[in-house]
């Protein structure tokens, strides 16, 4: 390996041999996800299974495509998203660096979702989309206007992106800096406006940044609540990043 970009690409290939049986299995049934009669330290299964089918409502109503749309999912991991839109009658062919993360996308045994290893950044793919979708895996790759600039090719004319990530924090989550600790992973986030301004340089246009909320109520939230009050509502507000786009 040349540099550390070079190290940590290895390490985003080799990141699902150094997870346990356990959460490879997770990797290959999430969202609805093998949950383990021995939890995990640090996972909840039930909170991270709701999450994802959150996400992928919001994901579902930003591609906001004609059914039977031929849709690329971009480090598509284990391939929960290629799955659940294939179920919803799209042609779905999904991407990931790693051959060890195909193949555990292929035990899905999903008969219409061709899963194939490619590195997005060399992209080599002789056919057109009429979506592209990266969820959470942008932040992965260091060099995101080649990567940008690969979609813009593959994508049919007036042919749509959305990009879902968790955006310029994440550096700062526990969760991300125990993913650096333990597997040596890319978890670097970039501002909307830093994307926005490399999309617009690769020639997207329509471009808009979805500000969608989540609003989570406290477990310790009884504690806050006085005597005296009857009802207190408090909320929590976590933000990611949403972008669409056309080509």
């Amino acid at each position: 390996m040349k540099n550390i970009s070079d190290k940590q690409k290895r390490a985003e290939i080799d990141y699902p041999l150094k997870l346990s049986k356990q959460l490879q299995k997770w990797e290959w049934t999430k969202p609805f996800g093998y949950v383990s009669r021995t939890p995990l330290k640090n996972i909840n299964f039930p909170s991270h299974n709701a999450q994802r089918l959150l996400d992928f409502s919001i994901i579902l109503k930003l591609l906001n495509l004609p059914l039977h749309s031929k849709i690329l999912d971009v480090g598509c991991g284990g391939g929960w998203i290629s799955d659940l839109l294939e179920k919803m009658n799209y042609k779905m062919v999904g991407i990931d660096i790693s051959p060890h993360m195909i193949n555990l996308a292929k035990k899905r045994k999903t008969k219409n979702v061709r899963f194939i290893v490619q590195d997005v950044e060399f992209l080599d793919l002789r056919e057109n989309f009429d979506g592209v979708l990266i969820y959470a895996a942008l932040h992965h790759m260091p060099n995101k206007k080649m990567v940008l600039s690969n979609l813009y090719k593959v994508l049919k004319k007036n042919g749509k992106l959305v990009i879902m990530e968790p955006g310029k924090k994440l550096e700062e989550m526990e969760a991300a800096k125990e993913a650096v600790k333990r597997y040596g992973t890319r978890e670097i986030g970039e501002s909307a406006s830093y994307l926005t301004k490399l999309l617009k340089e690769v020639g997207f246009r329509n471009i808009k940044c979805h500000s969608i909320f989540e609003f989570v109520l406290p477990e310790n939230i009884f504690k806050k609540i006085s005597l005296f009050v009857p009802f207190i509502l408090y909320f929590e507000k976590q933000h990611k990043i949403n972008i669409t786009c056309r080509k």
